[in-house]
């Protein structure tokens, strides 16, 4: 039967080996075909890859909070000649026994503080000037037409020198304004100053600021001292009213803070040294602040006598009044510090 089975086959043309081979060569081929087409679809979609260099993949380095709060320094400084954290005496108060609250015009050339006048006007506000920015302050006369029974505190001068908001110390706390024609004038009687839309007026009002001379800043303090506000508010012009703009909202609202860059950016001073914060765009509130000059470097805690310093127009150096640690300059005097 199988001889007859295999005489059958070859008489009707059927080879059966061949017939094996070509279909095991054909799968072959499928599987190859398929295996190249996986390849390259996959080699097509692979993720993108950063290259790497001979030290293997690069190094970022992302700044700190600090770093990302800081102003960006000028190129040229706006005191030459200061050490960057170095605290230097401002020439012209080596005499001057005791001081408080310095407050400069933008060209730096003007300055007002406060000083104990005694035991009947307590503290008076006392004027400066000087020819350059390097030069000497000289002449330190009280401005007698803001003198009065209460005491005088927290001065704030405006850029161009010509306007000073204050602080009288009265039950609550009151904030007034003069001004004075040009430099080297006197300052006219003082005024209230209270901008429109203050709905706080029998509340304590302090820590005045120019922040340009359309703009200032101000904060608002219950009768108890348990709730604390700070304020933007601006003017259309020389002589016009200021209108209260907007809050600002701090997370710690009780340091007197000193506010640059149109209300972004703020210093205020604290147990561990001068702290600086920033409010976000768009978001209206300030972030928890960073320290940006330790305790050790000013010499001294500036919230345990006086908490009240000035910054530049440029942000880079930073005018306060307290102890330092040089020897030659010993005790409480006027100091600036370039960031």
């Amino acid at each position: 039967m199988s001889t007859t089975a295999g005489h059958f086959k070859a008489d009707m043309g059927i080879d059966s080996s061949g017939s094996l081979r070509r279909v095991l060569l054909g799968g072959a081929l499928c599987g190859i075909c398929w295996l190249l087409v996986t390849l390259v679809w996959g080699w097509w979609t692979r993720p993108a890859k950063f290259p790497t260099g001979p030290g293997g993949p690069p190094v970022v380095n992302v700044p700190s909070r600090l770093q990302q709060f800081r102003p960006v320094m000028p190129a040229a400084p706006s005191v030459p000649g200061l050490v960057r954290g170095t605290p230097a005496p401002v020439p012209g108060f080596e005499n001057i026994p005791w001081m408080k609250s310095p407050t400069l015009s933008a060209d730096l050339k003007s300055i007002v503080y406060v000083t104990y006048a005694g035991e009947v006007r307590l503290d008076d506000l006392v004027l400066s000037e000087r020819d350059s920015i390097t030069g000497r302050f000289t002449g330190h006369q009280v401005i007698t037409s803001l003198s009065s029974p209460d005491r005088e505190a927290h001065p704030a001068l405006s850029p161009d020198g010509l306007e000073l908001i204050f602080v009288r110390l009265k039950e609550p706390a009151e904030l007034w304004v003069a001004r004075r024609s040009q430099r080297g004038a006197e300052f006219g009687p003082p005024r209230r100053w209270q901008p429109q839309g203050d709905d706080f007026p029998e509340e304590h009002h302090d820590a005045p600021q120019f922040l340009d001379s359309q703009t200032a800043l101000y904060a608002v303090s219950d009768a108890g001292f348990t709730h604390r506000r700070h304020f933007l508010a601006r003017r259309s012009g020389p002589g016009a009213p200021f209108l209260v703009q907007r809050e600002l909202s701090f997370a710690n609202p009780w340091p007197r803070y000193f506010v640059t860059d149109q209300g972004r950016r703020a210093f205020c001073p604290s147990e561990q040294g001068i702290e600086l914060t920033v409010s976000p765009r768009g978001t209206g509130e300030f972030l928890p602040a960073e320290v940006l000059l330790p305790q050790h470097t000013l010499g001294q805690n500036l919230t345990k006598f006086d908490d009240t310093f000035w910054v530049a127009p440029r942000e880079d150096v930073i005018f306060f009044c307290g102890e330092s640690g040089l020897k030659a300059f010993a005790g409480h005097r006027l100091w600036m510090v370039r960031l």
